[in-house]
């Protein structure tokens, strides 16, 4: 069990993707992180792991001189074990970024994976999460998003499956 003060929760929410590149939220980012050059880990899974996101979505912190790892969870193929997750979520992350996108996949993803749980213990430790758009809107526990839109949805079925059950 994690014990912590979630009034001490760090978000830097962004209402679209382009806000991560604007400097006054890079620099609160920052700020909130407690250090110079925070380690960044990108987390891409609303957008599908898309490297052109990462690159763009990245760019600001990668001009700072910030190390930055990304963390593809999209397929199942480039899925990292249980502990290297942990190990780059809770250990070495100083900031977690959440790509824009669908929210629904992204969250329906952490959970299959189990970096759901990871990602709350990180922000229990003081990590920053941050993100625009999805990025943003995926650290809440409510959020209103389009993600069930046909043309937005690429796992349809299994999003409507998982909403039935609930």
């Amino acid at each position: 069990m994690i014990a912590a003060d979630v009034s001490q929760i760090k978000i830097v929410a962004s209402g679209n993707e382009r806000g991560m590149r604007l400097q006054p939220i890079v620099d609160k980012v920052v700020e909130l992180s407690g250090t110079d050059l925070p380690k960044v880990l990108y987390v891409g899974t609303a957008s599908f792991d898309r490297t052109d996101k990462f690159l763009r979505q990245t760019q600001a912190f990668r001009d700072m001189g910030c190390e930055i790892r990304r963390l593809d969870v999209s397929e199942g193929e480039t899925v990292p074990t249980l502990d290297e997750m942990k190990d780059v979520v809770t250990e070495w992350a100083d900031v977690i970024m959440g790509s824009g996108g669908n929210t629904l996949h992204a969250l329906l993803r952490w959970k299959e994976v189990g970096l759901d749980l990871l990602l709350k213990e990180a922000s229990l430790k003081g990590v920053v999460l941050c993100g625009g758009s999805a990025g943003a809107g995926c650290w809440f526990s409510s959020l209103h998003t389009d993600s069930l839109r046909p043309d937005n949805t690429k796992n349809k079925e299994h999003v409507l499956n998982e909403l039935s059950e609930e």
